[in-house]
């Protein structure tokens, strides 16, 4: 079993308390305020003690201040779990302090495995349709009404997997006023309303046919498992990785 210290006490951060002891792994601290969770202790700030206390680190709270907020566990070289978006402009910094202190730490801006596996199909169908140029391509993402970023991290990151096949194109986020999209754009949309845990859409359209590949999550449970089996993959690694070099690695010794 491992310790792991939870940063943030949000939907995620609850969800994880919730089923960490289905993957074999113990809270041994909240940090966040006014949070509660049996008799696990919780602390205002993160405290030596609270440090102490972990194998690991798992952290879905605010992209503000993440450097500093993380430094402290990156020189006591404890691994980070981070599902906190919105901060990938930091990610260089980040990158440098964990690569110095040879720590460990694993960022995903989605920890459900089937966005991981979507992400494989969505660049692999950019490089099937991008030689075709009778078919254009969007995107659109879908989430609750209090989601911070948006577009959101995953619906960047699937763009990225899509427009390496697109290297003549731009992506875009906003529509000018009373004009359309310019012939080399590509539109990524963002919605925002009710309780959606999550949808991310990639379509390839053209006068004849339409083909579209859908992730839709149903709930965030998907989400909290890929955290935790993520926190099992990085416990004994060191350096800066994704969820993409755990399912690599899992792919790799598929048994033939």
């Amino acid at each position: 079993m491992i310790r792991a210290l939870l940063i943030g006490y949000g939907k995620m951060g609850k969800l994880i308390a919730e089923l960490a002891p289905r993957y074999d792994v113990a809270i041994s601290g909240i940090v966040a305020p006014r949070a509660v969770f049996g008799e696990v202790v919780c602390y205002n700030s993160l405290t030596d003690e609270a440090i102490e206390s972990c194998d690991i680190a798992i952290d879905f709270s605010t992209p503000r201040d993440i450097v500093e907020r993380l430094q402290p566990l990156i020189k006591a070289k404890k691994p980070i779990v981070v599902g906190t978006t919105g901060w990938e402009k930091q990610e260089k910094e980040l990158r440098k302090l964990v690569h110095d202190h040879h720590a460990a730490l694993l960022y995903s801006p989605n920890f459900s495995l089937g966005v991981a596996l979507f992400a494989r199909l969505v660049s692999y169908a950019s490089h099937l349709f991008a030689p075709f140029q009778q078919y254009d391509v969007g995107m659109m993402e879908m989430h609750h009404r209090q989601k911070q970023d948006a577009p959101s991290g995953t619906a960047i990151a699937l763009a990225a997997a899509l427009m390496e096949h697109y290297p003549h194109r731009t992506l875009t986020h906003d529509l000018a006023k009373s004009k359309g999209l310019e012939s080399e754009q590509v539109h990524l949309a963002s919605y925002r309303s009710g309780y959606h845990p999550g949808t991310h859409e990639v379509i390839f359209d053209s006068t004849v046919d339409t083909v579209q590949l859908t992730h839709r999550a149903r709930n965030r449970e998907g989400f909290a498992q890929g955290a935790l089996e993520a926190a099992y993959w990085l416990i004994d690694k060191k350096g800066f990785y994704t969820l993409e070099d755990m399912i690599e690695e899992k792919i790799s010794r598929k048994p033939k």
